[in-house]
């Protein structure tokens, strides 16, 4: 499960890899929604490919590297 060593969010984080659409309004091209046992829940695409996309589903330690609430890098995995 990923763990930002800033904030301690253990919830939400986002890829700075995938940039956003100019027609989503999310500053990020990929979230994803982490569970209480640290398993991927929901995966929130807003530009990426299907490759990549499916991919995040598989190994998203790989892509989520940034926490959504304080921006900060530091993650623990």
């Amino acid at each position: 499960m990923p763990r930002c060593l800033n904030c301690g969010n253990t919830n939400r984080f986002v890829s700075s890899q995938i940039v956003s659409s100019r027609m989503h309004h999310q500053p990020h091209g990929m979230a994803g929604q982490f569970s209480d046992e640290g398993g991927l829940v929901h995966l929130e695409n807003n530009n990426a490919p299907v490759e990549t996309h499916n991919e995040a589903w598989q190994t998203p330690e790989k892509y989520f590297d940034t926490c959504h609430n304080c921006g900060s890098q530091n993650l623990l995995w």
